[in-house]
Parts: structure tokens; C-alpha cells; sequence
């Protein structure tokens, strides 16, 4: 992202979240760690309603801004609310949006520690295709992933692992988070 080049965009690109608390089913598969969230959480984009259906976490980051690099980033994958078949998805003119929050090594405190730290142990450390349950408290969500100031970058691209399926709208929160040391060299490693 080159914020020498952005456009402003005013009411048309307002986004409401309307997250709720989730259990948690982890994978780990060809080196991405991903969240299958509890269904009921959504957001509302331009008119549209998505469902969050997945989390992925990236070390280092896939985005830069300015041409930095970031320590960790997590996308929040929401799809067309009741789309969720990837048959109909190529196909379809909007294929849901994609919530990227970029952090860097920080404190260990905070939203995002609180996500990991519920689920840090049980992760798994080798590939498996299945969803594997790990118990949380019922506090825990995509909630404590999300920045304090909800100014973002946008624009359109694909889910960035296979299916690859395009006609994303990726929202890049401007606002950089923080994540712990130990708990980013942890999810280096898986």
C-alpha cells in the first residue's frame, strides 16, 4: 500500500462490525494457521452483510505500507452471508471481504494476546486437516483481534491461499497493533 496514491472515500466505505464470541476450531495445514469461528458474527460493508467464516494468521506480514514489512497479520475472512459453497464464489461478482490487522512485536498485553494466549498450548505444531476443538473462555472472539480506530485501506484482490478464488475487497486497518515477543516467535514456529 502506497499512501501517496490512496483516494479518500467517505460514508460509501463505512464498516460496521457486529462480532459476538466464538468457540474456537483450529488448523494447521501446509504451513497456515487458520480459525474456523462459530457462526452469528458478521459485518456490514457498502449495503452488503458478510459472515465471518475464518481466521489466518501470516508471520511476517503479507502487506506492506510505504514498503515496510509487519511483524504478524491476521485476516478476517467474511463471505457473502449465506455463500459459503467456493463452487459459487468464483463465479459470483463479490466474493466477500477480507479484514487484514497488521501488527508489530509489543507488549504482551492486549486484544490480541488475550486471543492467542487462550489457545497458545493447543495449538498444533504439526499439519492436520481437520478443525480441532480447543476449549475457550466465552469472552474469546474476533473482537480482541480488531483495532481501537477503525481508519482502513481497501481495495480488490483474491484470497491469498488456494482456492486463490478472486473478487476479495481486502480492508487493511490502518492502525498497526502489537503482539508479544514469545507469542509471535510461538506462531512463527507452527
Amino acid at each position: 500500500i502506497d499512501t501517496d496514491i490512496i483516494l479518500q472515500c467517505k460514508s460509501l466505505c463505512q464498516l460496521k462490525t457486529m462480532f459476538k464470541n466464538s468457540k474456537c476450531k483450529v488448523k494447521y495445514n501446509n504451513s497456515l494457521l487458520t480459525f474456523k469461528m462459530s457462526s452469528g458474527s458478521f459485518i456490514e460493508y457498502k449495503g452488503s452483510i458478510y459472515e465471518l467464516s475464518e481466521i489466518s494468521v501470516h508471520t511476517p506480514s503479507l502487506h506492506t505500507i510505504d514498503g515496510e514489512s509487519f511483524d504478524m497479520e491476521i485476516l478476517l475472512i467474511h463471505r457473502i452471508a449465506n455463500e459459503s459453497d467456493e463452487s459459487k464464489l468464483s463465479n459470483s461478482n463479490d466474493n466477500g471481504v477480507i479484514i487484514s490487522c497488521l501488527y508489530q512485536r509489543g507488549p504482551h498485553h492486549g486484544g490480541p494476546e488475550r486471543f492467542f494466549n487462550e489457545v497458545i498450548n493447543e495449538l498444533p505444531a504439526e499439519n492436520i486437516s481437520y478443525n480441532k476443538s480447543i476449549e475457550v473462555s466465552k469472552e474469546w472472539g474476533p473482537n480482541l483481534l480488531l483495532p481501537e480506530k477503525k481508519g482502513f485501506y481497501s481495495y480488490i484482490g483474491s484470497l491469498p491461499y488456494p482456492p486463490c478464488v478472486e473478487k476479495f475487497t481486502y480492508i487493511v486497518m490502518e492502525e498497526i497493533g502489537y503482539i508479544g515477543a514469545s507469542t509471535l516467535n510461538i506462531l512463527k514456529i507452527n
